[in-house]
């Protein structure tokens, strides 16, 4: 009977295999045809801010105006704020350095290349962790789910980059999964890479490390060879400079998303850029502004009452902290999982924070779908339930705010998935047996 069922299960994998690339191509070819019909506006910040800093100009502080050439103006760069909407770390604005010499036009294709073939690492890197063919089933059928949703449309044509965490992540949980004996050293490395591309994603390190069974001496080598040599590679290209505004930038964003007053409206709207016609806003759907998924707004918008940034900060680590020490404690928590907990915490943080967190963030948890549908048939009742419902809501438009309460489900049935697998495990130090036997 079992020989059937691995049987069948084998055949239904081939056929979701089928079903997955068919989708992966079609969803590829309809979105690279179509990017003429949209004016990438995130990936355009991104652009300058490379331009800028390929010409030694400030990319966080730099105002355009007419005497400017136009290569370096984003037509929706604010009024009335000292900086501009180059969010995005020196390190990511280095690495699209090599691009800024091309049209907007060919840069813009460019990236729906780069937007799928870090999808397919994002897929692949849940996939190859994947004990079973059922699970492998469960994983191609959300990610031909993911293909179709409209934070994923949304990120490919206004030009995100927030798939980079995500495909970091998925690598770190198929290299946690191999049986190589230097892997984590390797996981070292790309936890160095990933604060350095994403600098508070660091916060997921410390539950990796503390996860059983890790050899702490190698995470630590590695992760402490990829940082100094990022560092080296800042000082050598004299970076650091950048870096300090950045960080400055981030504090001015923070002051004027926690003022009362608007911060201001874009200063241009050009009908042509760079030759292109320039749309904005065609991609957000009619309730847009219900889709912020932060805390704050949303309790100031329902009840009036705006909660101090001070009080929310000090909630946020107190939470990280305990739940560091709860994993700590527990009994054969695995790598893998501690990447999950640690895209928890994480995700705790972003809906904390006072910078609106939109639609598109929901590329950073497809790592996170993709990892329940993996153990979708490993989890407890109720965890299977909250993720079901919240693939059935990612697809409900008729529902006010389907999108924030989707990701809110699936970041609930994370949580329950993590606390019902060790909830019988007891701490380490009350299994001498058990302890790991590299740390």
């Amino acid at each position: 009977m079992s020989y059937v069922t691995e049987r069948h299960a084998s055949l239904i994998k081939k056929i979701f295999v089928g079903i997955f690339v068919i989708c992966y191509l079609s969803n590829f070819y309809s979105h690279f045809s179509s990017i003429d019909s949209f004016f990438s506006v995130d990936l355009r910040n991104r652009v300058v801010g490379a331009r800028l800093m390929a010409l030694d100009k400030n990319p966080y502080y730099f105002k355009w105006d007419s005497t400017q050439p136009q290569t370096l103006l984003d037509p929706i760069d604010w009024c009335g704020i000292k900086n501009n909407m180059v969010t995005s770390p020196p390190s990511n604005l280095l690495l699209m350095r090599p691009l800024v010499k091309e049209s907007f036009r060919t840069i813009s294709f460019f990236w729906v290349i780069v937007h799928y073939l870090f999808f397919l690492i994002i897929f692949s890197g849940a996939y190859v962790a994947c004990k079973n063919d059922f699970s492998r089933t469960a994983t191609l059928l959300m990610g031909t789910f993911l293909l179709f949703t409209s934070q994923w449309r949304e990120s490919v044509f206004m030009g995100q980059n927030h798939f980079i965490l995500p495909a970091i992540i998925a690598v770190c949980l198929a290299t946690a999964h191999t049986g190589n004996r230097n892997r984590f050293f390797y996981l070292g490395l790309l936890f160095a890479l990933l604060i350095w591309i994403r600098p508070n994603a660091a916060m997921i390190f410390p539950f990796v490390y503390c996860s059983y069974r890790v050899n702490r001496k190698l995470l630590i080598a590695g992760s402490g060879v990829g940082i100094t040599m990022l560092i080296l590679l800042t000082f050598f290209i004299h970076h650091q400079q950048y870096w300090v505004e950045f960080v400055n930038s981030c504090k001015d964003w923070i002051t004027y998303w926690t003022a009362d007053n608007s911060i201001g409206r874009p200063c241009y709207f050009p009908e042509i850029v760079e030759g292109r016609q320039f749309r904005y806003g065609q991609l957000k759907p009619a309730d847009w502004t219900t889709q912020f998924a932060n805390i704050t707004p949303l309790i100031s918008r329902k009840t009036g009452i705006d909660l101090p940034l001070s009080m929310l900060s000090i909630s946020c680590i107190t939470a990280y902290l305990l739940a560091l020490i709860y994993w700590g404690k527990l009994r054969r928590a695995e790598p893998g999982d501690g990447l999950m907990m640690g895209m928890l915490l994480y995700w705790l943080f972003e809906i904390c924070s006072p910078i609106p967190k939109t639609t598109y963030y929901y590329t950073e948890l497809f790592i996170v779908a993709l990892f329940m549908a993996s153990m979708f048939s490993q989890t407890h009742p109720s965890a299977r339930m909250l993720f079901t419902l919240s693939v059935i809501l990612l697809f409900t438009f008729f529902i006010p705010a389907n999108l924030i309460l989707s990701e809110m489900l699936l970041m609930i049935s994370l949580g329950v998935y993590l606390f019902t697998k060790y909830r019988k495990g007891q701490s380490k130090k009350n299994h001498p047996a058990d302890q790991p036997g590299v740390i």
